[in-house]
C-alpha cells in the first residue's frame, strides 16, 4: 500500500510541477521501497495502525540484545490522536498503558484477532517472538476493518497479558487523498538517513535516486550550433563522471567499482562541509550555468479544438522518425566479419542503439494512438493515426518540399540517408531543448491545465455550455514519458556521433543504392528458404503492419494483442530482409514503401461496405 498523499500547505500542494523539479519530487511519486525507503519510510504509517497507540517495529531493545526484544513494541500513547476511541473505559486503559511505558516496562503487541475471528499470534512454533519484519508485515496486511489487539509485557522468555483493545484499523488517507491528521510533520521520513551526513556518500544501497546520482554527465554546450561545432568535444560530453568527486573543477571519469572511485570522492565527513560545492543535476547532466525555463514549462496550452489533429500529426512524426532511424541503421556494417574486432564492436553498438531508438519511436506511435482513443474513442468517425508525416524535426534550414514550397524552420521532409549524413538532424530532432520536446510542449500544457468551463455558439442564437474538463494522470504521464524518452535518444545519438567523428570510423558505414521498383534480389526470409524478393514484397509486408495496427488501435483493448503480434512478425520479416539487402549494398526505401503500403490500405478500406 503506497497511498497518494496530498500536501495541504500551498507551496507543496500546487497541482503543477515546479519548473525544473523531476516528477519524483512529487509526494505520490516518492521512492518508498518498503524500508527504509529513499524519500518515505512506509513503516512509519503502520506504527500508528491502531488509533491512539504508537508502535515501533524493533529487532532488539536497548540493554537486551536477546531475541525476546523482537516484534512490535508499544512506544507511546498519543492522547492527541483525533481518531482514537472515546469513553471513560478507553481513557482508563490508556492511562494504564502510559504508566507502564513510563516505568520502562516492555509492552509488545502479542496477537491480532481479525474480523472473522481468526487469532494471529506474533510468535513462531517454538514460542519465540517474530522479528520486526514479520510483525510489521502482519500488521500491514490488515484490512480497514475492526481488529482486536492483545498487548503483553515481556521479561526474558516470560510474557504476561496486559489488556485487549478493539477498534477499526486506521485508514491512512481519506477520499481526498489527505493523510491522517494523527501524523506529525516529518514523521513519514523521520527514520531515513540524514542526506547530508556521511551515510549519504556510502549508503548501503549505493544510490539515492532523485537526490543523489552516483555518476552523471558533464555540463555540455547549451545550443545545437555548439554541439555541432567540431571544437565542442562532443565525444567527451557523453562520458559519465563522478558526481561526488573531490575536485569539482575537473571532470573525473566514472570508475567500474566503488573501491576504484573512492580515492577521487569526498570523504565521509568532508561532505558535511563541502556539499554546497556539488553541482545541480538536471536531465542526468550537471548544470553550471543558471537554469532557465524550457519549452515544456513556458508553453501556452494548445487550443482544445486542435488536440486531436495535433496528436495525429505527432503520431505521423513518430512513424517517420522510426523509418529514418531504421534506414540509417542499415547503413552501418553491423555483424560484418570483415571488420576488425574494434570496428565491429563499434558498428554493432551503433546499430543496436539505432534499433533501440527506432523501437522507442514505434512505442510512441502506440502511445499517441492511445491518447487519441482515450480522448476521441467515442466519436463514430474515430480512426487510428497511421499516416507518415510529411515534415519531421531537424536542423533549422530552408529546404523546398515536393510542392516547391519552403518548409518551416526546423521542420523538413523526412529523408532516407546513411547515418553519417543524418546524425546532425537526429540530434536536433531529439534535443532536450529542441523540436521534439517543443512539439509536445503545448499538448502537455493543455493536459496539465485542463479545459475550463466554456460556452460554444452552435447556431444563430443557440449556445452549448461545456463544463470543466480535467485530464487523467495516466494521459499526462504518457506525454511526459514520450518527452523523457527524447532526452535519452538525444544522449544516445550524441554517443553515436562521437564514434562516427573518430578517425577510424570510416569503415563503419556502407555505401548503399536504393532498391529499384521491380528489382529482385535473392535473400533468405524468416522461413529459412532462399527466395527472390522485390519491392512489392516489402510493400505487402508493410501493408500487413498497418492493417494489424489499425485493428489493434481502433478499440484500444488489451484483448487486441493478437493484432500487435501480427504486426511485430511483419516488422521482423522486413528487418531480416532489409538487413540482407544492405549486406549486398542495396537499401530498402522504407519511406516510399511505407507510403505506398498506407495508400493501398486506405484504398482497400474505403472500398469495404
Amino acid at each position: 500500500m503506497n497511498p497518494r498523499i496530498i500536501p495541504l500547505n500551498l507551496p507543496a500542494g500546487l497541482e503543477n510541477e515546479t519548473a525544473g523539479n523531476p516528477v519524483t519530487s512529487r509526494p505520490e511519486s516518492a521512492v518508498g521501497n518498503c524500508y527504509p525507503g529513499l524519500e518515505v519510510d512506509i513503516r512509519n504509517l503502520d506504527r500508528r495502525f491502531f488509533p491512539g497507540l504508537v508502535f515501533e517495529f524493533v529487532a532488539f531493545d536497548t540493554g537486551d540484545p536477546g531475541v525476546y526484544g523482537r516484534g512490535a513494541r508499544l512506544m507511546a500513547v498519543d492522547g492527541s490522536d483525533p481518531e482514537q476511541p472515546t469513553g471513560l473505559d478507553f481513557q482508563k486503559k490508556m492511562n494504564s498503558l502510559t504508566a507502564l511505558i513510563n516505568s520502562n516496562t516492555a509492552v509488545f503487541l502479542d496477537s491480532l484477532r481479525v474480523a472473522d475471528g481468526e487469532r494471529i499470534e506474533l510468535y513462531d512454533r517454538e514460542g519465540l517472538p517474530y522479528n520486526w519484519d514479520v510483525a510489521w508485515r502482519l500488521v500491514r496486511s490488515l484490512d480497514d476493518k475492526p481488529v482486536t489487539i492483545e498487548l503483553a509485557t515481556r521479561k526474558g522468555a516470560a510474557r504476561s497479558p496486559v489488556m485487549t483493545l478493539t477498534d477499526k484499523r486506521r485508514v491512512y488517507r481519506n477520499e481526498h487523498g489527505e493523510i491522517s491528521a494523527a501524523y506529525q510533520p516529518g514523521e513519514l521520513s523521520q527514520s531515513l538517513c540524514s542526506p547530508w551526513q556521511h551515510d549519504f556518500r556510502d549508503c548501503g544501497c549505493t544510490y539515492w535516486a532523485s537526490n543523489h546520482p552516483d555518476i552523471t554527465l558533464p555540463a555540455h554546450p547549451a545550443t545545437i550550433e555548439e554541439v555541432h561545432d567540431p571544437g565542442a568535444a562532443a565525444d567527451r560530453a557523453e562520458d559519465p563522471i563522478l558526481w561526488l568527486r573531490w575536485n569539482q573543477s575537473k571532470n573525473v571519469g566514472a570508475r567500474e567499482t566503488n573501491d576504484a572511485s573512492r580515492p577521487f570522492e569526498l570523504d565521509h565527513y568532508e561532505i558535511n562541509e563541502r556539499w554546497r560545492d556539488l553541482a545541480f543535476v538536471l536531465g542526468d547532466r550537471e548544470r553550471l550555468a543558471p537554469w532557465s525555463i524550457g519549452p515544456c514549462e513556458e508553453a501556452a496550452p494548445l487550443d482544445p479544438s486542435e488536440l486531436v489533429s495535433e496528436l495525429r500529426r505527432l503520431a505521423g512524426i513518430e512513424q517517420a522518425l522510426a523509418l529514418e532511424y531504421l534506414y540509417a541503421r542499415y547503413s552501418i556494417r553491423f555483424e560484418d566479419a570483415t571488420l576488425s574486432p574494434a570496428d565491429q564492436s563499434d558498428a554493432d553498438f551503433i546499430a543496436h542503439e539505432l534499433l533501440l531508438i527506432a523501437t522507442s519511436e514505434m512505442l510512441h506511435l502506440r502511445w499517441a494512438n492511445q491518447l487519441l482513443w482515450e480522448l476521441n474513442g467515442d466519436n463514430p468517425g474515430h480512426s487510428p493515426a497511421l499516416d507518415i508525416a510529411t515534415l519531421v524535426p531537424g536542423l533549422p534550414r530552408d529546404k523546398p518540399d515536393a510542392g516547391g514550397k519552403t518548409a518551416s524552420v526546423g521542420m523538413n521532409p523526412p529523408e532516407m540517408r546513411p547515418i553519417g549524413e543524418a546524425i546532425g538532424d537526429f540530434i536536433a530532432a531529439e534535443s532536450p531543448s529542441g523540436t521534439i520536446e517543443g512539439q509536445y510542449a503545448k499538448v502537455l500544457a493543455l493536459l496539465r491545465h485542463g479545459v475550463p468551463a466554456h460556452t460554444v455558439e452552435t447556431g444563430p442564437g443557440q449556445t452549448e455550455h461545456h463544463g470543466r474538463r480535467d485530464f487523467s494522470p495516466e494521459l499526462i504521464g504518457l506525454v511526459e514519458r514520450v518527452m523523457a524518452d527524447g532526452v535519452t535518444h538525444y544522449s544516445r545519438f550524441r554517443e553515436i556521433k562521437a564514434l562516427l567523428d573518430r578517425p577510424h570510423a570510416q569503415p563503419l558505414v556502407r555505401k548503399l543504392r536504393h532498391l529499384e521498383d521491380g528489382e529482385t534480389l535473392r535473400v533468405t526470409p524468416v522461413s529459412g528458404n532462399p527466395q527472390m524478393i522485390n519491392h512489392a514484397t516489402f510493400v505487402r509486408l508493410y501493408e500487413e503492419i498497418i492493417s494489424a495496427l489499425d485493428d489493434a488501435y481502433s478499440a484500444g483493448r488489451v484483448e487486441d494483442r493478437d493484432y500487435i503480434i501480427r504486426a511485430r512478425q511483419a516488422m521482423m520479416e522486413i528487418d531480416v530482409l532489409a538487413t540482407q539487402f544492405a549486406s549486398q549494398g542495396v537499401a530498402v526505401p522504407l519511406l516510399s514503401i511505407g507510403a505506398s503500403a498506407i495508400a493501398n490500405f486506405h484504398h482497400a478500406k474505403s472500398r469495404k461496405p
